[in-house]
């Protein structure tokens, strides 16, 4: 029988920007105290869950959301993310 996998789909916390309505895109906002509450609630979920890959976005907010949840200890790896400005291609992390 094949082994069955899920995926986890999780949105990184409440920012200061978003209790404004404001759009970050890019914009490195850290989490408020409520998004480190919502990430928190997340740390039972996956307490007993052995994931075999975590990807993130290189932001502070996604990153912290991660480490609070019990997301940690994967090695970062990479995926190639199209520039829709300029059409290069860039790095960006994952966790």
């Amino acid at each position: 029988m094949e082994e069955r996998q899920l995926v986890y789909l999780v949105r990184h916390g409440q920012t200061a920007w978003a209790v404004q309505m404001r759009h970050t895109g890019q914009t490195d906002i850290p989490l408020t105290e409520a998004g480190r509450a919502e990430a928190m609630v997340l740390r039972p979920v996956f307490l007993d869950i052995e994931f075999d890959l975590v990807l993130s976005s290189p932001l502070q907010r996604a990153w912290e959301t991660c480490r609070i949840a019990g997301l940690v200890g994967f090695h970062p790896s990479f995926a190639r993310r199209r520039n829709h400005r300029s059409g290069n291609q860039s790095q960006k992390g994952a966790l």
